[in-house]
């Protein structure tokens, strides 16, 4: 198959729409992807992957591992998602995109094995990208792998491997509570289904009840339970922060050239987790560190696309990632005033997740993401001006954009965030503005 041909037939899927039969349970299993990988000949089962769940922080945490691996040497494979522009962006290897000819080489195989499964099954694009991924990982004789985890954990098609090097658990907070359950500990509970025999275990820093739940699955296994330790923040600017974190035992000064001071909480728990990989055997000094974390540029997590007037974008979009957005917002420009930009899913808790935002705004712009589980623009700004916020439904992407920077003095500050669908669209068109 072609790249195009490639893109068309996941063009032409049944959109994924996660339906749950109860709280915390969902309406399908892993017995799908495991028949397509079974068909690929159990690719995850050839590398060490280390695996990554939580609500916040996954894929940002994902990619400071990943780089430091790279930088100490090791041939690191990258499965995250979603994906901003292409589809091909969730599969990397030592921080690169996989090319368009092995994307459709890879996947193209993958989907003609998903063609000879049952008549009533059908591969979800996830899961045929999933078993993509390990494919080409494995093809390519990657040292190592870091996975995230798409939605929860423990039904999750990333959930096939059976004996991950360590499971690293980041922020846990409320999201997809229609699927994943209203409560924190039903969250946590399904997403140390990726705990399996034996399984050693990282931790961020999280709500006691969630710790207690994770560390008692660990454990049970047999594997070994940490905490990551907290950062000490020393500056965040617009160009980046720097942070002290003990590495080898003794403090030592990092620094990301990606802003927003929640950036570094993410960086020490993949500190944390090289530490952890070194004590199994993987040789990581403290300057793969250094060099590992500063080399991360994350598109849409307070990227900076503009800087006359600033505008930053952001893909928060539940209560927890939004309050630590607005704290790095007030840290960068306290007292200050934003023009907002914002769209989200309507399976997203919406109803909490601007509360740390509100009273921030001069005004706040509502879009409709490009996906099939949007929320409207039209009923998101009646939610935000019930709230008291001063909204606008624009409707789309472009025209917010073209509102935000009329509306905007050299000394403004523009802010986009919500969804990720939506991200790669905002960045494509305020570079056309500039």
């Amino acid at each position: 198959m072609t790249y195009e041909e490639v893109n068309s037939y996941f063009n032409n899927l049944k959109p994924f729409v996660p339906v749950p039969v109860k709280p915390g349970e969902l309406l399908f299993d892993l017995e799908t992807v495991k028949k397509l990988a079974g068909k690929m000949d159990d690719p995850q089962d050839k590398i060490p992957c280390v695996h990554i769940t939580g609500t916040n922080g996954k894929g940002s945490t994902a990619a400071f591992l990943a780089s430091v691996l790279k930088s100490a040497g090791y041939k690191t494979g990258t499965f995250s998602s979603p994906y901003l522009v292409e589809r091909r962006e969730q599969i990397q290897i030592n921080s690169e995109d996989i090319p368009e000819e092995d994307f459709a080489l890879v996947a193209g195989d993958v989907i003609e094995k998903a063609r000879l499964l049952p008549a009533d099954t059908e591969a979800s694009e996830f899961e045929i990208i999933t078993v993509a991924a390990f494919e080409y990982f494995a093809r390519e004789k990657c040292d190592i792998a870091v996975i995230e985890v798409g939605m929860g954990g423990e039904y999750d098609a990333t959930n096939i491997i059976k004996d991950p090097v360590l499971a690293v658990f980041t922020k846990i907070s409320s999201d997809h509570t229609q699927v994943l359950g209203d409560s924190l500990q039903e969250i946590a509970k399904i997403k140390s289904g990726i705990i399996k025999n034996k399984t050693d275990v990282l931790m961020a820093d999280n709500d006691e009840a969630v710790m207690k739940i994770i560390s008692d699955k660990c454990l049970a296994s047999g594997g070994r339970f940490s905490i990551a330790t907290l950062p000490q923040i020393i500056k965040s600017t617009l160009s980046g922060t720097e942070f002290e974190y003990p590495f080898e035992g003794r403090s030592t000064t990092l620094k990301l050239n990606t802003p927003g001071s929640y950036q570094a909480f993410n960086a020490g728990v993949a500190v944390s987790a090289a530490e952890i990989l070194k004590a199994k055997g993987y040789k990581i000094s403290e300057d793969a560190v250094r060099k590992g974390l500063a080399e991360v540029k994350r598109p849409a997590r307070f990227e900076v696309l503009m800087e006359h007037p600033v505008f930053i974008a952001d893909g928060s979009h539940n209560p927890g990632a939004v309050e630590a957005f607005a704290r790095s917002l007030k840290e960068l420009f306290p007292d200050r005033k934003f023009i907002f930009i914002t769209g989200v899913l309507a399976d997203k808790d919406f109803g909490e997740m601007y509360n740390p935002l509100l009273g921030m705004e001069k005004i706040i712009y509502t879009i409709t993401p490009d996906n099939p589980r949007a929320l409207p623009a039209d009923r998101l700004a009646v939610v935000l001006r019930q709230r008291g916020a001063f909204a606008e439904a624009v409707g789309s992407v472009e025209n917010a954009v073209s509102k935000a920077l009329s509306a905007a003095g050299q000394e403004d500050i523009i802010v986009a965030f919500g969804s990720l669908y939506y991200m790669g669209d905002l960045r494509e068109i305020v570079r056309t503005h500039k």
